[in-house]
């Protein structure tokens, strides 16, 4: 699941806790997994979204050494909510860039071809991460013999929303 799809969740999680916690305080008894299947079983999201955010939260919720069961001390909801906010501000930090990588495709700058590259506005697989360039990182693509570099890209196509890292 990619982690825009998981932001989207936990901002479903979130709402809803806000929410149904008003309505019926003693959900807050127990930890974020029950609110994810009251979702689940709404018909908000998925079975397979349900078994994934379960499993994010598991994996991510704070450790306390009160060893509290669920994560948080019993009808609290604002530290609930505070971590909620908490992993999506990660989760969008995390997908603002991209560490290009071996098999990614790339689209090449239109102006290289000033440089007599050929292959201006082509999308290109990396095939090789090269040793350093000028002080950067440098790539070998498909079909190509030649050093590039991420200023040479228009964008990553396989994460076109990220910046190139």
């Amino acid at each position: 699941m990619k982690d825009q799809e998981l932001i989207k969740l936990l901002e479903k999680l979130k709402h809803y806790v806000i929410e149904y916690t008003n309505e019926q305080e003693d959900m807050l008894y127990s930890g974020l997994c029950i609110y994810v299947v009251q979702l689940e079983t709404k018909g908000i999201i998925s079975i397979h979204e349900s078994a994934y955010l379960r499993s994010y939260i598991k994996s991510n919720m704070p450790l306390y050494p009160q060893n509290i069961k669920y994560g948080w001390m019993p009808y609290e909801s604002e530290p609930r909510i505070k971590w909620i906010d908490e992993q999506i501000d990660i989760l969008k930090k995390k997908r603002d860039t991209v560490k290009l990588q071996i098999g990614m495709r790339v689209k090449i700058k239109d102006d290289v071809e000033a440089f007599g590259v050929r292959d201006a506005n082509t999308i290109k697989k990396i095939t090789s991460d090269l040793p350093n360039y000028a002080g950067e990182r440098a790539f070998g693509l498909d079909g190509d013999e030649g050093i590039w570099q991420i200023e040479d890209f228009v964008e990553n196509i396989d994460y076109p929303n990220e910046k190139m890292e």
